[in-house]
């Protein structure tokens, strides 16, 4: 992608990315166990009786997400214009940004983005290649374009995958962005659709989607292109230079290799240009996921729900009587032994306890 006027948005939105700070990656703890509580000693003619409700157990934890068959993907979801660290267990972080070449930003209309709430939107008209401007006839581009299509290169989305905050300003500003070790990934999904404004989704031979490292943007071969809706592109459905890509090319484009993956900057999704007609777009990006390896495992394992709470793990003890009430709080129903010998206080009947209240788990 060449020269490019960028917009960086959602910067305004640090302290979001500060909530998280407390959040631990990759897990949650689910509830403690219960405590069960002892009854108190029972006396007189009734008998003992055991907690009716079994404990609960802890809720189940969440956090650590491996690799499977389905290509389901872990969840990448920005809010407002930055995706946390914290939010999913890859530890991806970074801001969602828009950016065009110089004319496609001017328009007209002015390109305009949408990096609020959940929302990542950009809208506008991709600019026509244009061979008889100046800097096209007399090779004076604008770097670092080195050609008339690098000049007039379209409009993109991005999000960054390895962009943690600056927080050495106040408030804190996007930092910069750095390779990513996407080694436990093949791929990613998304969906795709046309914005609330009544924008469209650019027919398929006119918009790309990007996996990009610091030196090359490997872009989707021609056999699978973005449509509107759900799309799915692993890392071997990205070539470098997809736009001169043939099966038969000699030497083959460049592929996302496996050195390749432990230095990815960002993913994209661009508006792309032609010499016979502007492009006008207005899509939103959602549903971001990330694939995972069969078999890969990332993050911490969910803490929580590992064992069921122990509700009422003590019995309730009943004092009157020869033969103690027993309250059994917790799993198993309690029982009293209510007066069954004679008590040590003389003529009427011991009883049992009074019943042991049911422990409850977190």
């Amino acid at each position: 992608m060449s020269s490019a006027v960028k917009l960086v948005l959602g910067v305004s939105t640090l302290a979001f990315a500060v909530g998280f700070a407390g959040c631990d990656s990759g897990s949650s703890d689910g509830g403690a166990a219960g405590a069960g509580i002892h009854p108190v000693a029972g006396s007189g003619n009734t008998p003992g009786q055991g907690g009716s409700t079994p404990g609960q157990g802890g809720a189940s934890g969440t956090g650590g997400a491996s690799g499977g068959a389905d290509g389901s993907g872990v969840p990448l979801n920005p809010m407002d214009g930055f995706l946390p660290a914290t939010s999913n267990p890859l530890g991806i972080q970074g801001y969602l940004i828009s950016y065009a070449d110089a004319v496609s930003t001017a328009g007209p209309p002015v390109m305009t983005s949408t990096l609020t709430g959940a929302n990542a939107c950009i809208a506008g008209v991709a600019a026509l290649v244009d061979t008889t401007s100046d800097a096209c006839k007399n090779m004076m581009f604008t770097p670092p374009a080195t050609d008339c299509y690098g000049q007039y290169w379209g409009a993109a989305i991005a999000l960054n995958l390895n962009q943690p905050p600056d927080t050495s300003v106040t408030p804190p500003v996007a930092g910069v962005a750095v390779p990513y070790d996407a080694s436990q990934l093949v791929g990613f999904s998304f969906d795709i659709n046309g914005d609330s404004m009544g924008g469209t989704v650019p027919a398929p031979k006119d918009i790309r989607f990007n996996v990009e490292s610091a030196t090359t943007q490997y872009c989707n071969i021609p056999a699978h292109q973005v449509k509107t809706g759900p799309n799915t592109f692993m890392f071997t459905d990205q070539v470098g230079a997809c736009y001169n890509y043939k099966a038969t090319n000699n030497p083959p484009n460049p592929t996302i290799t496996a050195d390749v993956q432990k230095s990815l900057i960002k993913i994209s999704w661009q508006v792309v240009t032609n010499t016979s007609n502007s492009v006008p777009f207005g899509f939103c990006i959602s549903n971001v996921r990330a694939i995972l390896k069969p078999g890969a495992v990332v993050g911490a394992a969910g803490a929580g729900g590992a064992s069921p709470g122990a509700g009422g793990a003590s019995a309730g003890t009943g004092a009157g009587g020869a033969s103690a009430g027993t309250g059994a709080g917790g799993a198993s129903a309690g029982t009293g032994a209510g007066g069954a010998s004679a008590g040590a206080g003389g003529a009427s009947a011991g009883t049992g306890g009074t019943a042991g209240k049911a422990g409850t788990g977190g």
